[in-house]
């Protein structure tokens, strides 16, 4: 069960197998929000996404050894849709790996937009993301952010 205001669309896929020499990355994209504008949709404004990364249940990870990373964040520029977003990696976890996403300002996202992050590491990942996104409606005048959690599951690429 899910209490996530926000809709996402979560697209993951394996390494592809490295040549001698090479690092092979997993890649996972996810898309925050809806370009499908619904007049009966309401406007959710959010200050902060905390997305947890469960490595495969297969895979063994050692103490200390490094996670490869690299992360990029792209928003639609305009008003309301947080001016700039930033990007926080914890990968202290061999079970998981943590992405903190948060706006400059409170991002209001209203149908009109989305917000794509694209992850490319070394760990392989189990297809799911756990989300905990800090949000509230813009029509509950006065309310703060509530922290929401729930799970969204990949299509594989």
């Amino acid at each position: 069960m899910t209490d996530l205001l926000l809709p996402y669309t979560l697209t993951t896929s394996p390494a592809a197998p490295a040549h001698t020499g090479e690092l092979s990355l997993h890649h996972l994209q996810l898309a925050v929000g809806s370009t499908t504008r619904d007049s009966a949709a309401p406007t959710v404004r959010c200050s902060r996404l905390t997305l947890t990364l469960p490595t495969a249940p297969a895979v063994r990870m050692p103490m200390g050894e490094p996670v490869i990373l690299r992360t990029k964040v792209e928003a639609e520029r305009g008003p309301r849709r947080g001016r700039q977003w930033t990007a926080e990696a914890i990968t202290t976890d061999p079970a998981a790996t943590v992405i903190v996403l948060e706006p400059v300002e409170p991002a209001d996202f209203d149908g009109t937009w989305t917000l794509t992050l694209t992850v490319s590491i070394s760990t392989p990942l189990d297809g799911t993301v756990r989300i905990t996104e800090d949000t509230t409606l813009v029509t509950d005048t006065g309310a703060g952010p509530t922290p929401r959690t729930g799970t969204v599951s990949s299509s594989a690429a």
